[in-house]
């Protein structure tokens, strides 16, 4: 265990050590820190890192570390991690089962290992940074909090089963970039699955990706999408669209033509079963393109005028130049009749 961070011996270090060329330690309020040159090594489910027994709570790597290697933080019990833009790769199993709350990736890091974050229950939030390319096979899968992630324009390949099991996913977005390799079961059993953006240069809609989304009501496939489904006539084919009973149109970027072309008994049955519309040579919304009419966020020093500031013209009609006439204020010759000037006679008084 550890004691809380607001004690007064919280920073004193509890226990420290190495691991490969890095140096660890970890202070009584369970802060973990991972320092050096070079990557945190591999470790297995048989064995483990020496800080796997030990109680923490955040795990801090510091700049210089390259790496996080395999099962490095399996199934630990830290809340938070915060990993530095030195760091190029997530190992596989290195966070899995882990008590992680949310998780920032940044833009240094190229890959996703294999279950990487597989089973991280508590995982709400999980922010990728352009320049991650490779997400592996079951790298969030059963993580059935987490309820919404974008991924940038360089991903190249996505693992089979790389959200299966997120039961409470409501949106994934890709934002469109390069040609993408897309693996098997990619959101199969994702129930609360609304809304998705495939990658633009997607290859294929791939064997079960999206079994059992029963609440997807549309979908977009990209013209870049060659094959729906495995292979017909190699083994036992089976819709990628099974058991996605509330599913009722799908927009597709190529022709009719293209489309048929795709279509085999099987898939067209069970399109036909859930009556899907197909809307051909559909264009693409994308959703991270900015609004029209959006001016954006100001940014204090901007040469621009910030939109929420008057012009001079536009002030408050109660704050005038002294220069320029308040229009409460009346003129002299518009002044209460009852103050009136010496010379003016009183109407009220009668000629002598």
């Amino acid at each position: 265990g550890y004691i809380p961070s607001d004690s007064a011996d919280a920073d004193e270090v509890a226990d420290e050590g190495t691991a490969g060329n890095l140096k660890w330690s970890l202070t009584k309020a369970g802060e973990l820190t991972v320092s050096g040159n070079g990557a945190i090594p591999d470790y297995s489910s048989d064995s483990l890192a020496p800080w796997s027994e030990l109680g923490v709570s955040t795990i801090v790597i510091e700049d210089g570390v390259t790496g996080i290697g395999d099962y490095a933080f399996y199934q630990s019990g830290a809340l938070n991690v915060y990993i530095p833009d030195s760091v190029t790769s997530i190992g596989q199993s290195a966070f899995y089962g882990s008590a992680l709350l949310a998780v920032t990736i940044p833009g240094s890091v190229e890959t996703i290992g294999n279950s990487a974050f597989r089973n991280c229950v508590n995982l709400t939030s999980a922010s990728v940074s352009e320049g991650l390319e490779i997400i592996g096979d079951n790298a969030f899968r059963g993580c059935t909090a987490l309820t919404h992630i974008d991924f940038p324009a360089s991903i190249t390949s996505v693992g089979a089963g790389a959200f299966m099991d997120c039961t409470e996913m409501v949106s994934v977005r890709f934002m469109p970039g390069g040609e993408v390799e897309i693996g098997d079961n990619l959101f199969s059993r994702c129930y609360k699955l609304m809304s998705v953006t495939l990658p633009l240069n997607a290859d294929c809609i791939s064997d079960g990706m999206f079994a059992s989304c029963s609440l997807l009501p549309q979908l977009y496939i990209p013209a870049s999408v060659q094959q729906i489904g495995g292979e017909y006539g190699v083994g036992i084919y089976e819709s990628p669209f099974n058991s996605c009973g509330n599913l009722r149109v799908i927009y597709f970027g190529g022709s009719e033509a293209e489309w048929n072309r795709m279509m085999n008994p099987v898939l067209s049955a069970s399109l036909q079963s859930i009556r899907v519309k197909v809307v051909y040579d559909a264009e693409f919304e994308d959703p991270f393109a900015p609004e029209p009419d959006d001016p954006g966020d100001f940014q204090p020093g901007d040469d621009e005028k910030d939109p929420s500031t008057p012009d001079d013209d536009e002030k408050n009609p109660g704050d005038t130049d002294d220069d320029e006439k308040d229009p409460s204020t009346p003129d002299d010759d518009e002044k209460n009749p009852g103050d009136t000037d010496d010379d003016e006679k009183d109407p009220s008084t009668p000629d002598d």
